[in-house]
């Protein structure tokens, strides 16, 4: 809706002038949709433009950086933890289509794999909301500490260092959990999920 409201203020529609023009239409009879012509001029046109003194230019695009620095900046204002990101808008509009032909077309890919890999909200629950099993293939990893790692960060402690980090008695009772938990996991962790989690 966001697009199309730029569409309707750039008057890029062919047989509509202004909004109400829009607004009063009615789909005809029989018919579920409603298919809208560009006007010629409006196919050269970028949606989305730069601000010049006297409005929006008429030609200028919007540059990524421009449009990355006005999304990313308010996020680091209000303190989200990550940054809010340009992408983030192409998964939004993937998660509010409903019909999975729509959305291959509208975010151009050739399948369902990519869209349910990546875009798809919830992935540890989305079994409970397609009616097949749901790929696992990235679970672990967004569920991985390593995920958001510093990759400045040492990934190593020197001896003396990793000595004094392990010599509280909370950290001994921890290593000894962890080293219980995985003699009882075996080599085969896939036939122990209680004491894989456990773990």
């Amino acid at each position: 809706m966001f697009f199309f409201a730029i569409a309707a203020a750039d008057k890029a529609f062919k047989g509509y002038e202004t909004l109400d023009d829009l607004m009063i239409t009615r789909l005809l009879r029989g018919r579920d949709s409603w298919t809208l012509g560009w006007k010629d001029d409006a196919c050269e046109c970028p949606v989305l433009r730069m601000v010049c003194a006297n409005g929006v230019d008429e030609t200028r695009a919007l540059t990524f950086a421009v449009l990355r620095d006005q999304i990313v900046s308010p996020g680091k204002r209000i303190g989200y933890r990550d940054n809010v990101k340009v992408y983030a808008i192409r998964t939004n509009v993937a998660n509010n289509v409903k019909n999975p032909e729509t959305c291959n077309q509208v975010l151009g890919h050739r399948s369902n794999e990519i869209h349910n890999r990546h875009y798809i909200s919830k992935i540890v629950d989305i079994s409970d909301y397609i009616p097949r099993t749901s790929s696992t293939k990235n679970i672990e990893m967004l569920r991985s500490m390593n995920h958001r790692h510093n990759r400045h960060a040492p990934r190593n402690l020197l001896y003396k260092e990793q000595d004094e980090f392990d010599r509280p008695p909370e950290v001994q009772e921890l290593n000894k959990s962890i080293a219980e938990a995985t003699a009882k996991l075996g080599n085969k962790p896939d036939k122990n999920s209680a004491q894989f989690k456990e773990r």
